[in-house]
């Protein structure tokens, strides 16, 4: 039995099964573009800093616009999950 595009499931399987790595990849980024849109537009108010990027109510932003007041020293990597909350809490060195 000869079915069109069989041989081609297997590959297309395995795009399927990366779209969720790549949805928080891209999530990420997205977090990090509006944590510096924060930081540029001098916000003065942590209300109007939220913005969702893991969390549920805001607080990525709200975090990211405490932290940038706050002077840390050594900067380190968080990893939640065995993943890298690159940019929570503003503990990333991005360099």
């Amino acid at each position: 039995m000869n079915i069109p595009g069989l041989k081609k499931l297997p590959q297309m399987l395995r795009l399927a099964l990366r779209i969720p790595n790549r949805l928080d990849s891209i999530q990420q980024a997205i977090g990090r573009i509006e944590a510096r849109q924060i930081i540029a537009a001098g916000i003065d108010n942590p209300q109007q800093a939220e913005f969702k990027v893991s969390s549920q109510w805001g607080e990525d932003g709200i975090i990211q616009f405490l932290v940038q007041r706050i002077p840390i020293q050594n900067k380190v990597r968080l990893l939640n999950k065995a993943k890298v909350a690159y940019g929570s809490f503003g503990a990333v060195n991005g360099s």
